[in-house]
């Protein structure tokens, strides 16, 4: 049940010159459709099973979006896939880094699609092909073509 999970998380990374990586230092410098990863401070679940690209923790990825100036994130959580405000997500405990895709796409339609999801629940079994999800399976289902 976690392989989806893992192959996802290997596809978004294996994809790295698709991405350019960069620490998060300021919210400015957020684009629409910008990939906020969540490094982990210590291992964890996730991290023990997920491929660690440049040894790094990652254990979440959220869709960054704004909304009349405001910045949010579009994710997959726990509690479901909602649209939390960006401050949230950052209070987490760890560090956070975005991947810019480089290749030609639309940010508004990845986000269109993204919050199509959101009110849907949270993938706990990490299962394909049902109507939960999870936080790299948002990620697919809002930036591939269908």
């Amino acid at each position: 049940m976690m392989l989806r999970r893992i192959l996802l998380f290997i596809l978004l990374f294996s994809a790295a010159s698709c991405f350019a990586l960069k620490p998060l230092k300021r919210i400015g410098q957020l684009r629409n459709g910008d990939l906020i990863f969540h490094i982990a401070t210590t291992p964890n679940a996730i991290t023990d099973v997920t491929l660690q690209e440049h040894g790094l923790q990652i254990d979440h990825v959220a869709i960054f979006f704004s909304d009349h100036g405001n910045p949010y994130v579009v994710q997959s959580i726990h509690s479901g896939t909602v649209v939390t405000p960006l401050d949230s997500l950052l209070q987490e405990e760890g560090s956070f880094i975005v991947a810019r895709i480089q290749v030609p796409f639309s940010p508004q339609q990845s986000i269109n699609n993204a919050l199509n999801y959101v009110g849907r629940p949270y993938d706990f079994l990490f299962l394909p092909d049902n109507d939960a999800i999870y936080c790299s399976e948002l990620v697919l289902l809002s930036f591939v073509d269908r």
